[in-house]
Parts: structure tokens; C-alpha cells; sequence
């Protein structure tokens, strides 16, 4: 197994004067293939308005794996807005 971690922040960027801090749920959409595996370190951040929070995201790629540039699409879900997707890569 080969192993990265990967520094993930999330910013609220809410800039009304009346909103309250927002849950945001991270989400592995896809990952390179069946026998990877990944794992935030807090999968539910809860983020004041203007304010960022950072988590861990810990990768793990089979010994069979290819060598190349692989993508990791990962989601972040907002309570109350819809679902919004971002890649991160990892190169074997």
C-alpha cells in the first residue's frame, strides 16, 4: 500500500449579517479503483460564516496500482445548497 495525506480546507463563504455557521459534509464521490481506499480525519465541519476549517484526507492506493497521475473527486455538501464536487491527485 502507498499512502498520502492530503490537507483539505473549506471556507463559508456566507457574508450576510444574519447567517449562522454552516455544517459541511466531505464526501469521497470516486477514487481511482475498487481496492483504493480513503478516509477524512473529520468528515463533518462546521464553518461561521467568512471563517475556513481544514481537515485530513488519507489516501491509501493498492501495491498494484499503475504508475501515473490519478484523480480523486471528492464532494462537499453544504447543509441547505446542493452538492459540489472538487478533484485532488495523487501520482503512484
Amino acid at each position: 500500500m502507498h499512502h498520502k495525506l492530503d490537507l483539505i480546507k473549506i471556507t463559508n463563504k456566507d457574508a450576510g449579517t444574519s447567517c449562522d455557521p454552516v455544517k459541511f459534509v466531505l464526501s469521497k464521490e470516486q477514487l481511482p479503483g475498487d481496492k483504493w481506499t480513503g478516509k477524512f480525519g473529520d468528515n463533518s465541519l462546521v464553518i461561521a460564516k467568512q471563517k475556513s476549517k481544514s481537515t485530513t484526507f488519507k489516501l491509501e492506493s493498492p501495491t498494484t496500482a499503475t504508475v501515473g497521475k490519478k484523480p480523486i473527486t471528492l464532494g462537499v455538501n453544504p447543509e441547505s445548497h446542493p452538492k459540489k464536487t472538487f478533484r485532488i491527485f495523487y501520482t503512484v
